[in-house]
């Protein structure tokens, strides 16, 4: 399946035998550049991670997702060795600004 799948538990389900089940959620929060149409992340806290730890971000590429990037960079799994955290963004994924998914930065080019 080369399906980009973003959905809520994308990550959580395709990586539950390398985190041992631990939950990897989804969040979304309004954009307030495009109109208030939400932007979302998985972000990756490990059980050993306790107060302030190291955030790693995974930038995917363009044509690319979350769900691909963890299986190809092994994030993840480093994180659970290392205890530090990892927040993998979604990139845009509206047709009106992008033809697919990528990072769009406002006055800027959108094919990053």
């Amino acid at each position: 399946n080369t399906a980009c799948d973003t959905g809520a538990e994308a990550l959580t389900s395709a990586l539950a035998v390398t985190t041992g089940g631990q939950s990897i959620p989804r969040y979304c929060i309004p954009n307030p550049i495009r109109g208030g149409r939400e932007r979302c992340y998985y972000l990756f806290v490990p059980d050993c991670a306790e107060g302030q730890v190291p955030l790693v971000v995974d930038m995917h590429g363009g044509l690319s997702c979350p769900l691909w990037s963890t299986i190809f960079d092994k994030w993840t799994e480093t994180a659970q060795r290392h205890c530090f955290a990892v927040f993998y963004p979604i990139g845009v994924t509206d047709p009106e600004v992008a033809d697919y998914p990528c990072f769009h930065v406002p006055g800027g080019n959108v094919l990053l």
